[in-house]
């Protein structure tokens, strides 16, 4: 249902620790256009708080450096050849906090999308119980329901492990 948005809201949120999708958001300029930095790089994990950005073509190395230094992370960057070398800076009480707000933001736009897609469905049930027999809807709106819930339980679990990640950075 929305659980994907959810994972990709949350992927986005920094928590002071490497991970390859910490630079999903920075563009960088190249080519004459903005490109995201994956669409440009790879990024390899080397430590808890070091990545190597591995740049497709040189010629646009310092543009990928110049959109790593504008990104709203504390970073450290080195040139090493043809790659560049990023530390991680020490996650600050505010960023944690910041963090975990923004997942139970995310929590809650999920149950209100829920929410709005169960008052979609149970409409249009209602128009299909005068055809179909009284068991059938019965059957379908409780098919929905335990759907409902189970995809609330899931993003839960899901925000509960980003919270943990959050907390012990």
């Amino acid at each position: 249902m929305c659980l994907e948005s959810l994972n990709e809201s949350l992927a986005s949120i920094k928590s002071g620790r490497a991970s390859p999708t910490i630079f999903n958001d920075v563009m960088c300029r190249a080519y004459g256009e903005e490109y995201p930095l994956g669409d440009l790089a790879t990024t390899v994990v080397q430590g808890s708080n070091s990545l190597l950005i591995k740049v497709f073509d040189e010629s646009v190395k310092e543009e990928v450096l110049k959109g790593l230094q504008r990104c709203d992370f504390e970073l450290s960057c080195q040139m090493e050849g043809k790659d560049i070398r990023v530390k991680l800076g020490t996650s600050r009480k505010e960023h944690i906090e910041a963090g975990l707000k923004k997942v139970k933001e995310s929590l809650e736009a999920l149950k209100k999308q829920a929410r709005d897609e169960r008052q979609s469905a149970m409409q249009l049930l209602k128009k299909l119980s005068k055809v179909l027999p009284e068991s059938e809807a019965k059957n379908m709106e409780q098919d929905f329901n335990n759907m409902i819930k189970q995809t609330e339980t899931s993003a839960k679990e899901v925000c509960d492990a980003k919270e943990v990640e959050l907390k012990q950075a």
